[in-house]
């Protein structure tokens, strides 16, 4: 069996981000499989830290899905925050184990 896809570190960082930068975000429970390419990326190798950022959509994989702009506009907030040098640094240190 295998665990869940999402790493608990990773998890935290973008919830706490989106939190410290007013993001809107809800959280999806998912018991193991997320379905997506996280999990594939999750088990290459020896393991790859993964985290997972959904954009919420109607009419997935027809000529009509449909995605709110604000919800693509939080999403590229949110991932530009992530970036930064200090929240960048942060990432590294709680995958190490370090503190942050």
């Amino acid at each position: 069996m295998r665990g869940p896809s999402i790493h608990p570190r990773i998890f935290e960082l973008l919830h706490e981000t989106a939190e410290a930068e007013g993001i809107p975000f809800s959280i999806e429970v998912s018991r193991g499989h997320t379905n997506t390419d996280a999990d594939a990326v999750h088990l290459s190798r020896a393991g790859v830290a993964t985290g997972l950022v959904s954009i919420p959509l109607r009419y997935m994989h027809t000529p009509v899905e449909m995605v709110d702009l604000g919800d693509v506009d939080a999403v590229v907030r949110l991932l530009r925050r992530l970036r930064r040098p200090a929240r960048a640094g942060r990432v590294l240190r709680a995958l190490s184990g370090r503190s942050a």
